[in-house]
């Protein structure tokens, strides 16, 4: 065994014929996981898997056999604080009492992974640390380690499988408003699942670990595993629905499945000059504009980590098909090429898109609400500074996103301005709120 491992010889494996999905599921969701607690889950994790291995990031991973399919999940919940879970359980369904999440995202995922180790399945397994964005701000944040730090871990495989998918029966084709997989490869699975007794069908998701290695593995999946309403205290896990999901991929070849899709940097057309610091400042302050108002219209820069003053920005629809390419410098904003203004919009400001797509206050100030949580502090207060700074990526008035949540009968028992320095939500309040976007989303489809 591993010498870092010593101190759980005491742990041996459960053997597969004994494996309590329910228990184990209870275990490691005691207590919810902010991003820096997941090392906490080690006795766990260890009295499963002694020889688990463990990076320098502190990901977990093993190798069983010789396999190109990657499978994943993340230790983390969505939540700033670690806190007690009390769990209520109505049959195969298991909730929270209401005060916290539940970390069913994606604890759904860890549970599927463990039991398939047990059971032999050849595989590179990952459970990474910090896929959440709301304790930093920033998501994904093992994974992207891992890509910076050994892409060979990516670029040896094949396939990518996640199961950090809410509901049932979802085959993830499109992430980051990117296609992952192919439809030879996403039909294929639908069909071997199928054939298990659980139907599945093609869906697209906003993104997890999964999206990070979009450029090198060609083919990527998010599978759904039972989970209802993440990132908000409603959520529930049918844990006899992640149970079936985890037999099922244990008898999947996966292994057999096609690779069709060819995965490919974004390309853009590079700027190469250089600019002075005020040129960059002020052109990242319209940027920010720009993205603003094209995430009111379903839109994601696929390349965002490439900007810079005059180069090329790639937008696409997470739900629909339409693009578009534009260019940013100082305060304007220059369409390269698109198929969605049809020519109503080819240079001019974040004003004047925001006038075109006719984002009004209310629009704004729900998009405000959105970006509010993961810049709040553990007890979910935010500074005006803060605040001020998302406002204005919004082209928003403090003035006028105070009247608008103090007169709104959805937000105005939210939100608490306090003598106008820092503004207080009322986490379990917003619940509903995340619970309508949640729906919003599944009737786009």
């Amino acid at each position: 065994m591993n010498k870092k491992l010593n101190k759980y010889t005491d742990f041996v494996t459960e053997g597969a014929s004994d494996f309590d999905f329910k228990q184990l599921f209870f275990d490691l969701t005691e207590y919810t996981v902010p991003f820096g607690y997941e090392a906490r889950l080690e006795p766990i994790l260890y009295k499963i898997v002694p020889n688990l291995k463990k990076d320098a990031y502190g990901n977990y991973h093993i190798r069983i056999g010789n396999s190109k399919t990657l499978f994943t999940s993340h230790l983390d919940t969505y939540s700033k604080r670690r806190e007690k879970i009390n769990h209520v359980v109505k049959g195969g369904v298991i909730s929270t009492d209401g005060t916290t999440v539940l970390g069913g995202d994606n604890k759904n995922g860890v549970v599927i992974l463990l039991y398939m180790i047990t059971q032999g399945v050849p595989g590179i397994y990952y459970f990474f640390r910090g896929e959440e964005g709301v304790v930093t701000g920033r998501s994904c944040n093992g994974s992207t380690w891992l890509l910076k730090k050994d892409s060979s871990i990516y670029t040896s495989v094949d396939r990518a499988i996640a199961f950090d998918r809410r509901g049932k029966g979802s085959i993830v084709t499109k992430q980051r408003a990117r296609i992952c997989c192919s439809d030879e490869f996403a039909d294929a699975l639908c069909d071997d699942f199928g054939a298990l007794g659980l139907p599945f069908k093609k869906d697209y998701a906003y993104g997890t670990d999964s999206a990070v290695f979009m450029d090198i593995v060609p083919e990527i999946t998010n599978i759904s595993s039972g989970g209802e309403y993440e990132h908000s205290f409603m959520e529930s896990t049918n844990i006899n629905y992640t149970a079936r999901v985890a037999h099922a991929a244990t008898q999947i070849n996966w292994e057999a499945l096609p690779t069709k899709r060819n995965p490919e940097p974004v390309e853009v057309s590079r700027n190469p000059f250089g600019y002075r610091p005020y040129t960059v400042t002020k052109t990242k302050k319209t940027w920010r504009k720009v993205v603003s108002m094209l995430s009111t219209q379903g839109f994601n820069c696929i390349n965002a980590n490439q900007f810079y003053p005059g180069t090329e920005m790639k937008f696409r629809q997470y739900t629909g098909d339409n693009f578009i390419n534009l260019k940013v410098f100082n305060d304007t904003v220059t369409i390269l090429d698109d198929d969605y203004f049809d020519g109503t919009f080819e240079k001019g400001t974040p004003q004047e898109l925001k006038e075109l797509f006719n984002v009004d206050v209310e629009a704004a100030s729900k998009r405000v609400i959105g970006r509010m949580v993961n810049k709040m502090d553990k007890d979910y207060t935010l500074t005006r500074r803060k605040l001020n700074f998302i406002l204005n990526a919004h082209m928003l008035s403090y003035k006028d996103f105070k009247e608008y949540i103090e007169n709104s009968d959805d937000y105005k028992d939210l939100f608490d301005f306090k003598d106008d320095t820092e503004i207080y939500m009322d986490i379990v309040a917003n619940q509903a709120t995340t619970i309508k976007r949640q729906k919003e989303q599944e009737n786009k489809k």
